[in-house]
């Protein structure tokens, strides 16, 4: 009963969430206990971090993905869909699909969001996937209901609806 009593009286400080609490580390925010605010980019020093993103990102990378379409009741790959090229083998003129893949799903186990911006040709067609920095996008819903993307990248800030984004989300507590 004195552990309980001392733990009761240990945490009833009022420390809001986040913050350093004295030689113990908050799991509930984004700071250490030396206060330092932890990001994606901090966290990857960590050589356990850094060895557990790199594994996962790798692994799923290299699974094979695909679009499928629905025929006669059966599901196949739409090998000749658009975005089943980009995915599987280019996404664009920078990057292989084994990279642009890894980066995608890095930025999902960091940030629980990983985001490309489709290029489109003049049919309205995917004709390729650019890469986003999770860390500069904000999501929102918008009282109708439609999901809008801000990106405040180097060509300044950019709106864009979900038409022109492939976001590979994660876990999330609202939805968006």
């Amino acid at each position: 009963m004195a552990l309980i009593d001392w733990l009761t009286l240990r945490f009833k400080s009022k420390v809001s969430v986040g913050s350093p609490l004295q030689n113990s580390q908050v799991f509930t925010g984004t700071y250490s206990d030396t206060g330092q605010n932890i990001t994606p980019q901090i966290s990857l020093t960590c050589s356990t971090v850094h060895s557990c993103v790199q594994a996962i990102a790798t692994e799923i990378a290299k699974l094979p993905w695909s679009v499928f379409s629905h025929a006669n009741g059966t599901r196949q790959i739409a090998r000749d869909h658009p975005v089943h090229k980009l995915i599987c083998h280019s996404p664009n003129e920078e990057c292989s699909a084994l990279v642009w893949r890894e980066l995608m799903l890095m930025s999902a186990c960091l940030t629980g969001n990983g985001f490309s911006l489709i290029e489109r040709g003049g049919d309205g067609r995917p004709t390729a996937l650019h890469y986003l920095r999770p860390d500069l996008m904000q999501v929102f819903r918008t009282g109708d209901g439609q999901i809008v993307y801000i990106y405040s990248g180097g060509d300044g800030v950019q709106t864009y609806d979900s038409y022109s984004i492939f976001h590979l989300m994660g876990i999330s507590s609202d939805g968006v």
